[in-house]
């Protein structure tokens, strides 16, 4: 008879550091460059600003192996197309009940065309401390602009607000909404 349990213990989850080294790899960075920079997989693909209305309601696009969140918070995206990459703020829409629709913010990305050529004509240790302070300038920008929902009182990202200074999170309570 199978035991399920068995199951659990015989999963593989790559190692916390694995996608640093993904990530290091692709931008010529040094081993150990990002350090303690946190580094996941979004659960589906994010799209460009200006591709944001092609997004279905009914569908999420399926994540690519070509892009990380990056950031303390986890709110940069990092995409690699073609021998260069985009670095660009998470952005979000609530939109009950369809899925949250996520997009890469334009305003103040990074676009880099050919990484080999910018590390280069850089030096390495330059280009290593242009991609650190791109991550954290765009993750500090992205927090810059959380606003306090003036019902729960807690600090809310950009897109997260139902109607002026109320939350997704309170609208039911405080406008007797269901979504």
């Amino acid at each position: 008879m199978h035991d399920p349990s068995d199951d659990e213990q015989s999963v593989s989850y790559p190692a916390p550091l694995a996608l640093s080294d993904v990530v290091e790899r692709e931008l010529g960075l040094r081993t150990g460059t990002l350090g303690a920079v946190p580094i996941a997989l979004p659960d589906q693909y994010i799209p460009p600003e200006d591709h944001r209305d092609v997004v279905d309601d009914s569908r999420i696009w399926p994540p690519s192996e070509r892009q990380f969140l990056v950031g303390k918070y986890l709110e940069v995206v990092l995409t690699f197309d073609r021998g260069g990459c985009e670095l660009a703020e998470l952005q979000y829409e609530f939109r009950p009940p369809c899925p949250d629709l996520l997009y890469r913010r334009d305003a103040g990305a990074v676009q880099i065309g050919a990484i080999a050529d910018l590390r280069r004509h850089l030096g390495q240790e330059e280009f290593e401390q242009l991609i650190l302070q791109s991550i954290r300038r765009l993750s500090t920008k992205r927090r810059s602009r959380y606003r306090r929902c003036a019902h729960c009182r807690e600090m809310m990202p950009p897109g997260a607000f139902f109607e002026g200074a109320i939350c997704f999170g309170c609208a039911p309570e405080v406008f007797g909404l269901v979504f």
